[in-house]
């Protein structure tokens, strides 16, 4: 997985697809959140293909949750350690946070430095 989840919505459901191919016997996938595990349905199975799928969502997805690690877990016994990766929530947000840039000025020619100032609102 990437580094960081396609832009999420302030507000809306954020949906985290981890799938699996192979593996005897097919393993068990798991979302978490830290030690906290958030969803252990898996909701598809293709035992032709040997695919194996879960789907996360979090509805009402708020600026608390940017930056979040979410870890996709992979399991299949208790002989060999699971397989794991994560990706971070990337949030846009509905309204400015409590700062607003009001300029933003640049340096001599050649020069590629910027510089702003910041109100509280």
């Amino acid at each position: 997985m990437h580094d960081f989840s396609d832009p999420v919505r302030e507000g809306s459901t954020a949906t985290l697809v981890c799938e699996t191919v192979g593996g005897h016997p097919l393993p068990r996938i798991s979302w978490w959140r830290g030690k906290a595990l958030l969803d252990d349905v898996v909701e598809e199975v293709d035992a032709k293909t040997r695919r194996v799928r879960n789907t996360l969502r979090l509805p009402n997805v708020g600026r608390r949750e940017h930056g979040h690690r979410l870890t996709c877990r992979a399991s299949n016994t208790n002989l060999t350690r699971p397989v794991e990766t994560s990706i971070k929530i990337n949030m846009v947000c509905k309204y400015p946070t409590k700062r607003q840039i009001i300029r933003i000025t640049t340096a001599l020619p050649g020069c590629w430095s910027v510089g702003w100032s910041v109100i509280k609102l």
